[in-house]
């Protein structure tokens, strides 16, 4: 999932061996973005791992959010 400008989530597919992807900002400057691993866990304890990029700090609620969103 990348979180990008201030715009909702959206899913991107980047090949296996990709460690960053990049945006554009309207003004055209370009922003690479580290790929993480967000680790949520559910009520029963279940853990789900998320690869994640963004151009901001994002809160488990965030990630929870766009995920149900995006699934």
């Amino acid at each position: 999932m990348v979180f990008f400008n201030a715009r909702p989530a959206t899913v991107r597919t980047v090949p296996d061996e990709a460690t960053t992807v990049q945006e554009h900002y309207p003004n055209g400057e370009i922003r690479e973005m580290q790929i993480m691993i967000a680790r949520l866990f559910s009520p029963n304890g279940e853990c789900r791992e998320l690869f994640i990029a963004a151009d901001r700090d994002i809160s488990q609620k965030d990630l929870l959010c766009a995920s149900d969103k995006l699934n």
